[in-house]
């Protein structure tokens, strides 16, 4: 009886989280909307499926890119990639999840694992619906979604898990994603120093750092790939008398986003000048 009742918990948990997604400006088709759901019934029996192969979802729209042309050259290379957390278009912007993993695949051969939190964005709530999560001791089955997805959870407790984690992810050759503002906005907020923290460690191992900048306009997902600059990256970590030298690495990254977005969408570096290291990388 238990366990009856903790799969219906489960499966009602599920479903509003499929409503609450679909509840959005931007719907999405009646093909897309058929493989959103199932999409959702593969989360639901537990299922493994890399987020590449749920790109059906966005039948009906158009999928721009650019810059993407020397991505072909890290195929087999695990790499970092950095996009910006926007809530435009379909899905509260889960979209970018989507088509930057089946872009990057199809380039790469490599599926992106992205860094999942504990705050209730709309990739935190695709990841870690707050539903599933209260109910952790009655499902007994932690997180289904972002199991299903192979995200890589941090911010339980200390942290120190995550960052374990990512680390192996790293030492393992895998892609790893992560959104540097850390919560949804239709506009740049600025970066969190804590991925300041991710991405010079990147750079210090000789990691490939992509930023992607990502947005929705006229029925159409934008994506835009820059390859980051990575001694600039550990000059401004090494930089003396700079106490927020992570700041610094994070809004470089920021900047580069920004600049291949709509200038209406960049809000907080609209108008961002990057500081120069004191002793710049030779």
């Amino acid at each position: 009886m238990k366990e009856l009742a903790a799969g219906w918990v489960q499966r009602r948990a599920l479903d509003s989280w499929s409503d609450y997604l679909l509840d959005c400006e931007d719907q999405l088709t009646a093909s897309g909307e058929i493989n959103f759901q199932i999409m959702a019934e593969r989360i639901k029996k537990g299922k493994q499926t890399p987020l590449s192969e749920y790109i059906g979802v966005l039948n009906g729209f158009k999928l721009s890119s650019e810059g993407s042309s020397f991505l072909e050259g890290l195929k087999g290379t695990g790499t970092l990639f950095l996009e910006n957390h926007t809530i435009q278009g379909p899905i509260n912007g889960s979209w970018k999840l989507f088509a930057t993993n089946y872009l990057i695949k199809k380039m790469t051969g490599k599926e992106i694992r992205w860094i999942s939190g504990q705050n209730k964005s709309t990739t935190q709530r695709f990841f870690r619906h707050p539903i599933i999560e209260s109910h952790r001791a009655i499902l007994n089955r932690g997180n289904p979604i972002g199991k299903s997805a192979n995200s890589i959870p941090v911010g339980e407790g200390n942290g120190t898990k995550g960052i374990k984690l990512i680390l192996k992810a790293f030492s393992d050759q895998e892609s790893v994603g992560l959104y540097p503002e850390g919560e949804e906005h239709r506009e740049l907020i600025r970066g969190d120093p804590k991925a300041g923290g991710i991405i010079l460690f990147a750079a210090r191992k000789n990691i490939p750092i992509i930023s992607t900048s990502a947005w929705f306009g006229e029925n159409t997902c934008y994506l835009s790939f820059t390859l980051l600059d990575n001694e600039f990256i550990e000059a401004l970590g090494t930089s003396p008398g700079r106490e927020n030298n992570k700041q610094d690495i994070v809004d470089y990254a920021m900047a580069e986003i920004a600049q291949n977005m709509p200038r209406e969408l960049r809000g907080y570096y609209q108008d961002f000048y990057v500081p120069i290291p004191a002793n710049p990388a030779k």
